[in-house]
């Protein structure tokens, strides 16, 4: 089904199952709002439920949306780039990915809603050069990644792309694995809570990489030397809390590599001590309030 208009498709309870890659795709300026009025309500694929892409727009409200077997929602196309998605509510699973960007243009903002991945990373995008010039925002709901895959971890969020992502809010949890893999693309971290779950020792893949890193919350991957790593930026403020069980930040590098000047930490909370990313005038200081 192609959405080139604007529409409000209410699932009002009902199940609708597809078969195939391009079971509803909303492009040319079309804007499709989804919402179940009823509860319950779901859009199930075994490949991908929804496209976004050619300017397109897809307002999640509430209501289920399933794949079995790939990604939930992509937006954006080589042929046709472009497109919006904002996940207000509702939930969303999908065998590997729930929300993907990839191209220019492509915009995901999540305000609500619950996501969860089986087996892969929950909201990201693509590393490969031309894929990226993306936008990515979390303001809130709850984002959950899960791993099944020998030699993986899981990813909260994956941006691997040139382009930008904001977290101001929202819970963001990988269990065993990390919560936020960065190499490529600028990263503003000034609300919500990440955390990476799992033993403190243990390491994966994640993506097309064969580079592991580890269980901790924020990981800046230089090592596996995507195209836009020596511009990475990752900035953490306010009242970010950063929890992972190996630590809150790592850099994963090679023997040639530096991650000076490309983590600043000037506010938020951390599992453990990140002075060696504070930015100047800044300071970490251990916070003994909770402790018996």
């Amino acid at each position: 089904m192609y959405v080139t208009q604007e529409m409000t498709l209410d699932l009002n309870g009902s199940t609708i199952t597809g078969n195939g890659s391009r079971f509803i795709a909303v492009r040319r300026g079309g804007k499709l709002t989804i919402k179940d009025e009823s509860g319950n309500g779901t859009i199930i694929n075994n490949s991908i439920p929804l496209r976004v892409i050619d300017g397109g727009e897809l307002i999640v409200e509430s209501g289920n949306i399933v794949s079995t077997g790939s990604s939930a929602i992509t937006v954006g196309q080589k042929t046709a780039p472009g497109g919006k998605v904002v996940i207000n509510g509702g939930n969303i699973k999908a065998q590997e990915v729930c929300a993907l960007a990839t191209y220019p243009g492509a915009v995901i903002e999540i305000n609500g809603g619950t996501l969860e991945s089986v087996d892969n990373f929950v909201v990201g995008g693509n590393g490969s050069e031309g894929q990226g010039e993306t936008n990515i925002v979390i303001n809130g709901g709850d984002l959950t990644s899960n791993i099944t895959s020998a030699g993986y971890v899981a990813c909260g969020i994956y941006h691997p792309q040139k382009g930008t992502l904001g977290i101001h809010g929202g819970n963001i949890i990988a269990n065993n694995g990390a919560g936020i893999v960065v190499r490529g693309g600028e990263v503003t971290i000034d609300g919500g809570t990440i955390t990476a779950l799992g033993d403190k020792d243990l390491v994966g893949k994640v993506g097309d990489s064969a580079i592991q890193v580890p269980t901790s919350a924020v990981v800046v991957d230089k090592k596996a030397k995507y195209y836009d790593a020596d511009n990475i930026l990752v900035t953490i403020s306010n009242n970010a809390e950063v929890i992972g069980s190996n630590s809150a930040i790592a850099a994963v590098v090679d023997t040639d590599q530096t991650v000076d000047g490309q983590i600043e930490v000037s506010g938020g909370k951390f599992s453990n001590d990140v002075s060696e990313y504070t930015s100047s005038g800044y300071n970490c200081v251990e916070d003994t309030t909770n402790q018996i």
